[in-house]
């Protein structure tokens, strides 16, 4: 059967969410932490775009993410932690998903919906791993996807469905623009569009109008010159200023084709803060590559006008639940393959105030980043168990301060000889005050868990065999 007219016989499930079933647009923003935006709390930086969709949304005020880039898209991708797809790292072949898992995109075809994939996958470009043979009918990638795109951020390489190209122009507005072009040419059947920036990371290159004005901002907030000069630093912030401005062009875009109001939007970032965590960290411990807070809060805004209210959601939310969410939205049935690879939940009736009963659960983080068959070694070393407001973490201090800052705050030592830490997280971000000692019971629980989960998690590790 023809996947748009299956896609009818999911209506009903669509229209329940209060309009004939959304179109999806999905942006991934790359090492943006959730403070590096001036509606989210910055003391100077001005993001006006970023600002617009955060008060237009639904908010996920505590939105876990796992610590590093390719293992958070893929938890996005399957519903799962990213161990359950067999990715441990971003590179050594590491973060190539394993082949067996059902993806987002296979799963909204079923309900008909058309699939694209515009920007950076890092989930494997060779073979099978590439986008157009994991369930987008349309993918467009750079050459070198993780590497060496990223510093080729001028005139890139791109693959269309394997087809290479030459570009002229600036890699994440190219990308913008063909994932404009795929969604314009779908417009009449509900699409899946799946947007990934290359920007921010590392502070690469931004065109000189991005990095005038992030010089204009640093002096406008320099009045008692305590900022200082970091390039650096303020590369990071100009490719910040890049993507808002891209992101502005997608917002009126969607206006202009008449899509706002039957679109979907949802914008995550894919770990925790980076470059900008020395100018304001949302008062958070850690960074990109650390298990603490500020290394797996990420933001999660989801804009749909008419169904979702604006504002905050303080329930516990993961990547792995933005699976299962959108095949509600779409009305797609998941086969049983795709029920029992997926650990999120749907959190549909949480984002539009139907239902706000979230039970408590364990969530997992862990650090990985070993090389190829060492895991045995790491076990511990960067791994957390969540549980409601609480996160039992366990991180050596030499795992600490990987080149994200000087600041002293986070080369703080873990808990005392390399024990679990317990902290609760809701009333103490920076991780300050471990009260493994005094909820002993909890911890015992808790770490058993990770035992648990550590030993279940093994059959699917395919790359450290």
């Amino acid at each position: 059967m023809n996947l748009r007219i299956l896609g009818v016989l999911f209506t009903i499930a669509g229209m329940a969410i209060g309009k004939e079933r959304p179109n999806i647009l999905m942006i991934v923003v790359d090492d943006m932490g959730s403070g590096d935006m001036s509606a989210q709390g910055h003391p100077w930086l001005k993001t006006p775009n970023f600002d617009r969709l955060h008060g237009e949304s639904v908010r996920m005020a505590d939105f876990m993410v796992s610590p590093t880039c390719a293992p958070t898209r893929a938890a996005l991708m399957t519903g799962a932690h990213e161990f359950r797809s067999g990715v441990t790292h971003t590179i050594h072949g590491m973060e190539q998903m394993n082949l067996d898992c059902a993806t987002l995109p296979q799963v909204l075809k079923r309900a008909g919906y058309a699939t694209g994939m515009f920007g950076k996958w890092h989930l494997g470009d060779q073979d099978g791993h590439v986008p157009w043979k994991r369930g987008f009918d349309v993918g467009v990638i750079a050459e070198n996807d993780a590497a060496a795109a990223q510093h080729k951020p001028l005139d890139p390489v791109f693959f269309f469905n394997g087809e290479k190209r030459q570009m002229k122009g600036p890699q994440d507005q190219l990308f913008a623009k063909e994932a404009m072009a795929f969604m314009d040419q779908e417009r009449d059947e509900p699409f899946f569009c799946y947007y990934a920036t290359y920007d921010p990371h590392r502070g690469y290159w931004a065109e000189e109008r991005f990095v005038k004005e992030m010089e204009r901002q640093v002096r406008a907030a320099d009045e008692r010159g305590v900022l200082g000069v970091s390039p650096r630093r303020n590369l990071f912030f100009a490719e910040i200023l890049q993507v808002d401005w891209i992101l502005g062009e997608i917002l009126d875009f969607l206006d202009d084709k008449g899509l706002s109001d039957n679109t979907l939007v949802l914008l995550v970032t894919d770990n925790g803060g980076t470059d900008g965590v020395d100018a304001f960290n949302q008062e958070m411990r850690g960074h990109k590559t650390t298990a603490w807070l500020g290394g797996t809060r990420a933001l999660a805004f989801w804009r749909l006008p008419g169904v979702l209210k604006p504002g905050d959601v303080a329930e516990s939310c993961a990547h792995i639940d933005v699976l299962p969410t959108l095949a509600e939205v779409a009305g797609a049935e998941m086969e049983k393959p795709a029920q029992e690879q997926v650990e999120g939940r749907s959190a549909w009736a949480l984002l539009t105030g139907k239902d706000d009963s979230w039970p408590d659960r364990y969530l997992h983080a862990h650090v990985a980043r070993w090389a190829p068959g060492k895991r045995d070694r790491y076990k511990y070393e960067g791994a957390m168990v969540r549980r409601g407001s609480y996160d039992l973490v366990r991180v050596k201090t030499a795992s600490m301060g990987r080149g994200y800052t000087d600041h002293p705050e986070f080369h703080r030592a873990a808990s005392p000889g390399g024990e679990w830490g317990l902290y609760d997280r809701l009333k103490d971000p920076r991780q300050e005050h471990d009260l493994s000692a005094k909820q002993p019971d909890l911890v015992n629980e808790m770490s058993a868990e990770f035992e648990r989960w550590w030993n279940a998690s093994e059959p699917f590790l395919i790359h450290e065999k």
